[in-house]
Parts: structure tokens; sequence; C-alpha cells
């Protein structure tokens, strides 16, 4: 009996120490966030990320820490994506949604944001930082009624929602060269709603990058008709008729 209490006992303080060396290394991650020292923050809950449980309150601790200092510095996406990994171990967090409703902003996202905040508000209740939630949950629904509106009558906030999540696989499918999956991907968004300029300037870079000259030229030149003065459309559209020559 004395060796299965051993390694009972073993084990125990092995735990222990796991969870210490991560409240130090967190500890030193916050401070290095105060300092805006963000990268090294970064690294250093990454780091300690695979001595915690799945499910353990510091991870999310380490989480929170990560995907302040990768919104700092501008990795939305990152951000978004750290967060959303916080939530799904501690979804009953307001501040967490709060975090993710501003990273959710930040990546076009307007649809989630929205609900994000209302977790927040919900979560918080009557909470010390029920003020600071509520106003932003306002914000963010005048962003999403605006949004709306520019996709014309009868678009929903679901519709939305799944439109601004198709435009996210298309941008990461574009980041990754895949663009067949992204053409598929953006022309499910325009398919929604036809009223934006972006899907369509983006349709035309993957057929131009698919070398399908004359479904590219025609993209971009919707891509106008939509906005007139949309630079990005109007530059692609100039450096298509270059390839082409080229090509020809």
């Amino acid at each position: 009996m004395s060796a299965p209490r051993k390694r009972n006992a073993y084990r125990s303080q092995h735990t222990l120490n796991k969870e210490r060396q991560v409240a130090a290394a967190l500890e030193q991650a916050v401070a290095h966030l105060e300092q805006r020292q963000f990268e090294r923050a970064i690294q250093i809950c990454q780091s300690v990320l695979p001595l915690t449980d799945e499910r353990s309150y510091q991870r999310v601790e380490l989480l929170n820490c990560m995907g302040a200092a990768q919104m700092m510095l501008r990795s939305y996406d990152e951000a978004y994506r750290t967060f959303s990994d916080a939530l799904e171990i501690l979804p009953e967090d307001p501040y967490l949604w709060y975090n993710r409703g501003f990273a959710s902003r930040q990546t076009m996202r307007s649809g989630r944001s929205l609900l994000d905040f209302e977790q927040a508000v919900a979560l918080e209740g009557d909470g010390p930082a029920a003020a600071q939630y509520m106003q932003e949950l306002q914000q963010a629904a005048y962003l999403v009624e605006r949004y709306i509106e520019m996709r014309g009558a009868g678009f929903t906030l679901e519709q939305l929602i799944e439109q601004e999540d198709l435009f996210q696989q298309a941008v990461v499918s574009m980041d990754a060269q895949q663009w067949p999956a992204a053409e598929v991907a953006l022309r499910r968004v325009i398919a929604l709603s036809d009223s934006l300029p972006q899907p369509w300037s983006n349709l035309g870079v993957c057929l131009m990058m698919q070398q399908r000259w004359d479904a590219a030229a025609d993209a971009l030149r919707r891509a106008l008709a939509l906005k007139p003065d949309y630079q990005n459309a109007a530059d692609n559209l100039a450096t298509l008729a270059m390839l082409r020559a080229q090509g020809e």
C-alpha cells in the first residue's frame, strides 16, 4: 500500500509545482503587458500554456492576457481566436465576452460583436462594469443597424453574421493562396447581399490569380460600380490589364 500513497503524493506535488510555475509566468506576462512589452507577454503565455489543464482557470487567465497583448499589437484575428478559446472554457465570464466584442468589431464581425456585448451586459447584471458594457453594446447596435440598412430591406442579423463569417473564411483562404476556396466563399457572400464593393474586389483578385481574366475584370468593374472611388479595385483592374497584356 505504501507505493500508491507515495505515487499519489508525488503527482499532487508535481501538479502544485506546475501551477506555481504558471502563476509566476502569468505575473511576469501581466507585468510585461503593463510595460507595453506585448510580444514578450505573448511569448511567456504561450510558453506555459502546455503546462495548464485544458479546462483550468489558469489557462483562461493566460489566454486573456495573451488576447489583450494581441489586441494592442492589432493582431485582431489572433485575439479573436484567443478570446474564443477562453470562452470555450469559461463562457460565464462577462469580461471575456466584452474583450471578444472588441476583437469581433476589429475583424469586421459586427454581428458577432453585438452578440458578444449583449452577453457581457447580461452576465454583468448590475455589476461595476455594467455601464461600460452597455455603452459598447449601444455602439455595436448602432453599427449593426447601419450595416443591415446598407444590405437592403429584409436583411437580418443572422444573415449579417453568416455573411461576415464567410468573408473572414475567404480572407483566410486568400492568405493561404487557396484561390478556388476563397472564390466559393466570396460568391456566397455576394449571394447573400450584392451591395458591397470589397467582396467583388477580392473576388477579382482570386480570379486574377487563376488567370481568369474576363471574369476578374467583370468582378473588379462591379466593385467600382458599387463604389466608383474604390481605389483598391481600380488598382487591381490596372494590374489585371498589365498581367493580361504580358500573358498575351
